[in-house]
């Protein structure tokens, strides 16, 4: 017995792959019918620590940004930049060497203007 395969769709290979995507509208512009959920929820009732206890080896800067660059495009982010922060930016005690602004122009019916 053969198995076959349909074509086989992958979301990043163009800025329009959904265009043929019947769901898609739905998916991304109707909220979530459990906010339990979410994503959101999810991270809000994480437990506390670390992620990931064990550090790893990281590419260098220019590879893990492109890394970062990439995954926010994937997400729909049209500009991505990375800025060092100081200490001076220090929020609740947390101090975090980076930020990652992402930006996004597009506009859903339902909900008005996308947050960037």
């Amino acid at each position: 017995m053969t198995l076959r395969l349909g074509p086989l769709k992958l979301p990043w290979p163009g800025k329009n792959s959904h265009k043929d995507d019947s769901y898609w509208d739905f998916f991304i512009n109707t909220p979530a019918a459990d906010l339990a959920n979410t994503v959101t929820e999810m991270i809000r009732n994480a437990p506390e620590g670390n992620v990931f206890p064990t550090r790893t080896e990281l590419h260098t800067p220019e590879i893990t940004s492109s890394h970062v660059k990439g995954m926010a495009e994937y997400f729909g982010a049209e500009m991505t930049g990375i800025a060092r922060l100081t200490p001076a930016d220090t929020r609740d005690g947390e101090f975090y060497p980076f930020a990652v602004i992402c930006a996004s122009g597009r506009k859903s019916a339902a909900l008005g203007p996308a947050l960037g």
